[in-house]
């Protein structure tokens, strides 16, 4: 017999049978249950214009929303590269993305409400769901504190984000390539080249007995003490084991494979002269810890800028677009080593940047035939609007929820088309991002009940989960 859970728990008026079998289901609910190693991978686009790196998209192809555009071009670009689109079924991609359009049966992006015009508060709610860092947990961390099993008490996220009391057992690392990663979970100098024991040996039994006195306050602190001073002493062999994939994955990622990913797009030399080595190493890395299962996430911010000045047009759409490139191709490497459901890529911005700013830079880019032409790119200010887009095996194929209209505002969808519902009620990062966890990830998240435990104003998007 099937049980509907979350029918359940919205049914007034249950019988006491039915609310004693709830119970029971809840407490099974509460353990952990991974298929297997699953990996939150949050890439951050901060405060990029959302239009220029593909967050934002038209209401249909070449069609943009009224007053989107400065004055002079109200329903296109004054970059035209911007207005060409591939189209893959609901998905657009202006020239710069167009290389995106293969993989769009894996993408589903949901337009929404940042509910904030200000970086700190709409970051937060952003990569949180909450506008206070303390109280709601890191997307990523949130997966990891549902992969503790008997095999991993103790699982890592690479963050710089305080860790909220919901995910109190995480241990987060702050590092940005393999090798960075590898110094700090191994003490060579210390450990291995003194060796110290009994020092650490002794140590290791202070956690050893739960007794008044002792520095144990958790019963799995002794487990998990062991492993973090075994580790430092002798590294992590899940690494070296690894070396093949991580050898595949460099090479995936290798310059020659990203130019001809971008080599469709007009303005292809810029693009690759905007890529960012820095994030290549970080998705290095994220593709070893996914992987192997010695992290549960990661939190990369691949694009920094601000662009009131001016360029938009231009400078975010090559930025957006270098990391686009990379991010394909570790979407391919992600398909060839059998991780697609497992792995779940999240990339936002804060805020969509919609409404134009006055100043602008005089840029050059090449047209569609090869010739330069000079752009009047205009800078953006801050618009209540932002994008998200996931990517895994279980989204919604080609999924475009939610949508921003003529008044620069999100608005909700009944489908995926960009009809208005009745509620036009924006949606916010917790229920983006809640909905979606239970939909990819329903071993972890099997409720909205499990769902609260990190975000307690969770409200579930049906579109999503449908």
């Amino acid at each position: 017999m099937i049980i509907d859970r979350r029918g359940i728990l919205k049914m007034a008026g249950a019988s006491a049978a039915t609310l004693l079998m709830n119970r029971q289901s809840l407490a099974a609910e509460d353990m952990p249950n991974p298929k297997s190693n699953r990996f939150c991978l949050y890439i951050h686009f901060g405060s990029s214009c959302g239009m220029a790196a593909g967050l934002i998209q038209p209401v249909k192809a070449n069609v943009w929303p009224v007053g989107f555009f400065q004055n002079g071009a109200p329903v296109g670009s004054n970059n035209p590269l911007i207005n060409q689109h591939t189209v893959s079924g609901n998905m657009f991609f202006h020239d710069y993305l167009k290389f995106l359009a293969p993989m769009a049966q894996d993408m589903c992006l949901v337009n929404g409400s940042p509910n904030s015009l200000d970086h700190g508060v709409a970051k937060n709610l952003q990569t949180r769901g909450s506008q206070l860092a303390s109280v709601s947990a890191e997307w990523s961390m949130a997966v990891g504190q549902f992969m503790k099993t008997e095999s991993r008490k103790n699982p890592m996220v690479l963050s710089e984000g305080v860790k909220a009391p919901s995910v109190g057992d995480i241990t987060t690392i702050r590092a940005a390539s393999m090798d960075e990663f590898q110094e700090i979970t191994t003490d060579i100098k210390m450990m291995r080249d003194r060796n110290l024991d009994p020092f650490w040996d002794n140590l290791k039994k202070r956690f050893a007995v739960v007794a008044p006195g002792t520095v144990n306050i958790n019963a799995s602190l002794a487990d998990a003490s062991k492993y973090q001073i075994d580790t430092l002493s002798k590294g992590l062999p899940e690494l070296a084991a690894a070396s093949a994939d991580t050898n595949a994955l460099r090479a995936m990622l290798g310059g020659e494979n990203l130019n001809k990913t971008i080599l469709g797009c007009a303005d292809r030399q810029e693009i690759e002269a905007a890529r960012n080595e820095k994030f290549r190493e970080q998705l290095i890395l994220a593709g070893t810890l996914a992987k192997t299962g010695l992290a549960s996430g990661m939190t990369i911010e691949p694009l920094y800028e601000d662009m009131h000045s001016g360029g938009s047009d231009v400078l975010t759409a090559r930025k957006a677009s270098a990391a686009w490139a990379y991010i394909s191709l570790f979407w391919q490497w992600v398909k060839s080593v059998g991780l697609e459901n497992d792995v779940m890529i999240i990339v936002s911005q804060e805020f969509a940047r919609s409404p134009y700013n006055k100043d602008s830079m005089n840029l050059t880019v090449k047209d569609a035939a090869g010739a330069n032409m000079t752009v009047n790119a205009a800078g953006r200010d801050h618009g209540l609007s932002m994008g998200t887009m996931f990517i895994n095996g279980n989204v919604p194929k080609n999924g475009r929820i939610g949508m921003i209209g003529d008044n620069m505002a999100p608005q909700a969808t009944k489908d995926q088309k960009g009809t208005v519902d009745s509620v036009t009620q924006p949606f916010t990062s917790v229920n983006i991002v809640g909905s979606m966890l239970m939909r990819c990830f329903d071993d972890l998240y099997p409720t909205e009940r499990m769902v609260r435990k990190h975000w307690p104003d969770f409200v579930p998007i049906d579109q999503i989960l449908s």
